[in-house]
């Protein structure tokens, strides 16, 4: 005879992966490269602390994002999420300096950084991207001796 098999309910199996500390509650089970944990109900995947803010406090409303507080990926911590835009989360990022290439002043061509987009992470100054697009050299002094031999080129005649 086959014993029946208790379900454990979502609540119970969601906190059993959870390392509760003085400060931050850690996600144990899978997460990704990047840190933030990975739950499963009824087949459909999200984030850990997503999660534990819908058992926390109920869903989030459409549009908002699960953000923490305390800028530790693996956190479900509910007292250490928080709800909020997009923008919000990008500017909490720039404000704790914690986006990618955040230190670096000149692109990888020694030129220094001219402009800064709102969320963009740039690897070329606006010199380099410039040049890229139009495929010239990012060295304004080598575009216009290349211009002149181009049109040099196009009319026949001597630069």
């Amino acid at each position: 005879m086959k014993k029946a098999r208790l379900k454990k309910s979502v609540d119970e199996r969601f906190w059993a992966k959870v390392d509760k500390t003085d400060t931050c509650w850690n996600w144990t089970a899978y997460k990704l490269f990047n840190g933030y944990g990975r739950f499963s109900i009824r087949g459909a995947t999200d984030y850990a602390h997503r999660i534990s803010w819908e058992l926390a406090t109920g869903k989030y409303p459409k549009g908002k994002h699960v953000l923490h507080t305390c800028d530790n990926p693996g956190c479900v911590r509910p007292e250490h999420l928080f709800l909020g835009t997009m923008e919000e989360n990008m500017v909490d990022r720039n404000e704790k300096k914690r986006q990618y290439n955040n230190e670096k002043l000149h692109c990888r061509h020694g030129y220094p950084f001219s402009y800064a987009k709102k969320h963009r992470i740039a690897k070329d100054c606006k010199t380099c991207e410039i040049s890229r697009r139009y495929k010239t050299n990012a060295d304004p002094e080598l575009t216009k001796e290349r211009n002149k031999r181009s049109y040099a080129k196009r009319t026949n005649k001597k630069p």
